[in-house]
């Protein structure tokens, strides 16, 4: 059954990627049918169909580990513009390249790692 949690939040978090970074093209249907997957299942989870294989406040947590992620692309893009406005509008494209690559693979590779480390813990 955690097998199951696993592929939720690899799906979870494969959704948010394709939606913040772009950098993978879901089909609307897709879009729609792995949000209606994934909200059929949290709902389950919660109507404790599962037998409480992880209880809500787990879930909780590996939820908002998701959700971080959009913390993290928004704080990106504040720490640019800041450090753009503090260097008198000049870019470090190398510095830029290295901490986009960070956020928007390195950050959900830790994550999802979290999660399924939680997972098979618990």
């Amino acid at each position: 059954m955690k097998f199951i949690y696993i592929i939720f939040f690899a799906t979870l978090n494969l959704l948010i990627f394709s939606h913040l970074t772009k950098k993978i093209k879901l089909s609307l249907n897709t879009k729609m049918v792995l949000v209606a997957l994934s909200t059929i299942f949290a709902i389950c989870h919660f109507i404790n169909i599962f037998s409480s294989v992880i209880t809500n406040e787990v879930f909780y947590i590996l939820l908002l580990f998701s959700i971080s992620l959009y913390i993290f692309h928004y704080g990106r893009n504040i720490a640019v513009w800041f450090t753009t406005k503090l260097n008198n509008n000049t870019k470090d494209e190398l510095l830029f390249k290295w901490f986009n690559f960070w956020i928007n693979y390195v950050m959900y590779i830790l994550i999802f790692v979290f999660q399924i480390a939680t997972l098979i813990d618990y």
